[in-house]
């Protein structure tokens, strides 16, 4: 009496896995009926029958691979703050890719010319989608982002392929620091670029003039921060502010006058850079620059952000930091660091919806920590 066939799930999932590893160790050309019956403990015979052809398992790993990329992406992001998600979820997109580079050929492009992939195949990508989707529309609801729901995450999406591919073949950097560094450079390029406030631009210091004016919703009756570069002509105004700053916060100064006389100091010296809110000086940002070790760009700290207490909530704070970002990205900066208080929720609020993080290498890394001590 002949045998009973056994063409179960459980042999599908057994050749499934000998394809994934076949493609992952040998590529597309590996995947022959005779090799993935030789590593599955079964037949020719039954591949076909299970699967039909070669594009019947490319198809069949096609599914799997958006079913993987979906469940990397579903867990929660912790915490789910505008545009911290995303930033998040890039890093998670990232690693699938980096982790299963043949794989996300087949998903991705079309490597076996007899798999054409139908509505059916596309539609594999749905959670994917919906999952990028939605987090790009609580970025939008949350007034991080604006503009097209649809349109941000196919930019979203496109930038992770790319630079997945540039990783991918070694193209990102030599490093593991440089390459985290584009990666998060990129991500938080296109998410600025679709920012509410638009982009400001500082001119050269021979020319002080108005940086521009923020687009982003504010209180009726509000006017939108216009952003200047400080000239020592204006060292008396960052000493009065940096005098008040200190004073709000119960910390000691020197008084405005001396530190009036420091600044100006520092703005000749060239390392320093400091942005004024509004002609009437209504806050500033503080800018320090140093070389780099491990580039050839700058390095830029964020000493100092302050509006007056009477003007905030006016997005005066969030238009000083898009400027200096811009500012210092004019002058050669490739990193821009910055400390708060973990009480202060509102400034981390600021710098996290900017795309600042407090984690090492990542989103989701290593808590960092700043420490300080007077000598």
């Amino acid at each position: 009496m002949p045998r009973e066939k056994q063409r179960t799930p459980e042999l599908a999932d057994a050749v499934l896995h000998a394809g994934l590893g076949l493609l992952a160790a040998e590529g597309l050309d590996a995947l022959t009926a005779r090799r993935l019956a030789r590593e599955a403990a079964t037949s020719p015979a039954a591949v076909y029958e299970l699967f039909g052809d070669k594009a019947g398992v490319v198809r069949a790993i096609f599914f799997r691979g958006f079913r993987a990329l979906a469940d990397e992406l579903a867990a929660p992001v912790a915490p789910a703050r505008p545009p911290a998600e995303l930033l998040e979820l890039a890093q998670r997109y990232r690693g699938f890719i980096l982790a299963h580079p043949a794989l996300a050929a087949v998903m991705f492009s079309r490597p076996y010319a007899s798999f054409d992939p139908a509505p059916e195949e596309r539609a594999a990508g749905a959670a994917v989608r919906e999952r990028i989707l939605a987090a790009v529309s609580a970025a939008i609801e949350a007034g991080a982002l604006a503009g097209d729901a649809l349109d941000i995450a196919h930019a979203y999406v496109a930038l992770i392929h790319g630079f997945a591919a540039a990783e991918v073949s070694q193209r990102l950097g030599r490093s593991e620091r440089s390459v985290q560094r584009r990666w998060d450079g990129g991500v938080q390029a296109l998410l600025a670029g679709f920012a509410p406030a638009a982009p400001a631009t500082v001119p050269s210091a021979r020319a002080p003039a108005d940086i521009g004016r923020a687009r982003r919703a504010v209180p009726a009756g509000a006017r939108a921060a216009s952003i200047r570069r400080g000239t020592a002509s204006d060292a008396g105004a960052i000493g009065r502010l940096l005098h008040e700053f200190n004073v709000e916060f119960d910390e000691p100064t020197p008084g405005p006058a001396r530190l009036a006389g420091r600044i100006e100091r520092m703005l000749g010296e060239g390392d320093t850079s400091v942005l004024l809110a509004g002609a009437s000086a209504d806050g500033l940002a503080v800018l320090r620059f140093r070389a780099s070790i491990w580039t050839e760009g700058l390095e830029c700290y964020l000493a100092e952000l302050y509006v007056v207490p009477s003007l905030r909530g006016r997005g005066i704070g969030r238009a000083l930091m898009v400027a200096a970002m811009a500012h210092a990205r004019e002058r050669g900066a490739d990193h821009i660091d910055l400390g708060t208080a973990e009480s202060d929720l509102a400034a981390r609020g600021l710098y996290e919806s900017l795309g600042f993080s407090n984690r090492e290498g990542r989103p989701g890394g290593p808590l960092n920590y700043f420490y300080e001590r007077e000598l």
